[in-house]
């Protein structure tokens, strides 16, 4: 085989080990950044899409009567049969040479609906098609209308992908959300996923934000500590703000927590704009590795008014993070991390004009009604509560603000006495 011909099989070969796909950073770097795939549905996927759908690919996938046709100098075309138990598909790749490197510009699948074709004789320059013993999930057929992907983390609320769409449960807090989600899609903020209203179960229906997500990820992913997420975290959250100041919400709206109508001084907030929370766009350099994007945040049904920085102490506590410092190295971050640097960072980020210490007197308050919610809703029998205090979360929320107490003043930059 000519040797270019060789190597683009095996780059192409590389994108069917699931130990690769679950590395977004090795499949970026195969991908062109125009790439495109055209799935089985009519969808596009593009580069960052079609990463955060390879994230949790299981297992390999199998592929037989790989060919490599060249198209011109720096172009290749890549044909061959893959298959997922009894569903078979033929897929075609062009691959482009650009700056030395070979980056696959284009894929599509076709899926057969017939048995593949014989063991004992292909048609010539067609590929032989057998049955994998061990089949993989594969990213085409992850588009399926039909088909329910569920979404790492998430405690309670059973969220699934369909399609371009999430399905979760709805609660009492449902329309009111959904009204919010629709105003701020009215007005032209991006970073928040759109209201499609309710599906024939019962389901709040919303669209798929594309990108990396913490997910069941312990310690979170290296995104999740670094500067440029927490700078994009407060200049989301002040945008946020500002768009939602205008939002009127619907007559006798329920919101988490038994909150009605919005009083003066109040905005909409989030209320968990937490990593946990957060879609992360990748685009590494060699230079900075976790340079990317912030695309939103999802899970917006702790949103209800309050005082804006009452949201600002919550992403302050999760995002430099003001956590007890146990749980803040499980989340992975170092214990030379300059909490007082990045609340800075933080705060000028989303434009605070108040100071350093109203701001830890939010976050203090908040970590200790954080835990004294959870006691509360345990003992009334909500099962999450229950399992959140048995496995320490409220204790954690306790150890936060005695570390607090004790770190005020490094914190707020005022010398100890």
């Amino acid at each position: 085989m000519d040797p270019d011909g060789a190597l683009v099989v095996e780059r192409e070969l590389l994108l069917l080990r699931a130990a690769v796909r679950r590395d977004p950073q090795r499949v970026l770097e195969l991908l062109h950044p125009d790439f495109a795939e055209f799935g089985s549905s009519g969808r596009v996927w593009d580069r960052l899409s079609i990463t955060a759908a390879t994230a949790d690919s299981p297992r390999d996938i199998e592929a037989t009567g790989m060919q490599a046709r060249r198209l011109g100098p720096d172009a290749f075309l890549v044909t061959y049969t893959s298959h997922d138990g009894a569903r078979h598909a033929l897929r075609s790749s062009t691959w482009i040479r650009e700056g030395g490197q070979w980056l696959l510009l284009f894929h599509q699948g076709t899926v057969l609906t017939d048995a593949p074709p014989p063991l004992d004789g292909p048609p010539p320059g067609e590929p032989t098609a057998e049955r994998a013993d061990d089949p993989a999930a594969e990213v085409a057929h992850q588009d399926d209308p039909d088909s329910e992907q569920r979404l790492l983390g998430g405690r309670n609320d059973g969220a699934v992908r369909v399609g371009a769409t999430v399905r979760r449960r709805a609660g009492d807090q449902t329309p009111a959300v959904q009204a919010l989600l629709r105003h701020l899609e009215a007005v032209g903020f991006t970073g928040a996923p759109r209201a499609l209203g309710i599906d024939e179960r019962g389901r709040e229906v919303l669209t798929h934000l594309d990108g990396l997500t913490v997910g069941d990820s312990r310690p979170w992913p290296s995104w999740a500590h670094s500067n440029t997420a927490l700078v994009a975290a407060g200049r989301w959250l002040r945008a946020f703000h500002e768009a939602a100041s205008s939002f009127v919400s619907p007559p006798d709206p329920r919101w988490f927590g038994g909150r009605g109508d919005t009083r003066p001084g109040e905005v909409l907030g989030h209320h968990d704009a937490a990593p946990y929370n957060a879609v992360w766009s990748p685009d590494p350099t060699p230079e900075d590795p976790d340079a990317g994007a912030l695309v939103g945040f999802i899970d917006w049904d702790l949103a209800h008014p309050a005082r804006p920085l009452e949201d600002l102490a919550f992403v302050a506590l999760t995002w430099v993070p003001l956590t007890a410092r146990d749980v803040a190295a499980a989340d992975g971050f170092g214990i030379d991390v300059d909490r007082g640097r990045r609340l800075r960072l933080l705060l000028d980020a989303y434009g605070w004009t108040g100071t350093v210490a109203d701001v830890l007197a939010a976050v203090r308050q908040r970590a200790a009604s954080h835990a004294a919610g959870l006691r509360a809703a345990a003992r009334a029998g909500y099962g999450p509560a229950a399992e959140l205090v048995a496995e320490g979360v409220a204790d954690a929320f306790d150890r936060a603000v005695t570390e607090l107490d004790a770190s005020t003043d490094e914190l707020s930059g005022t010398p100890n006495p």
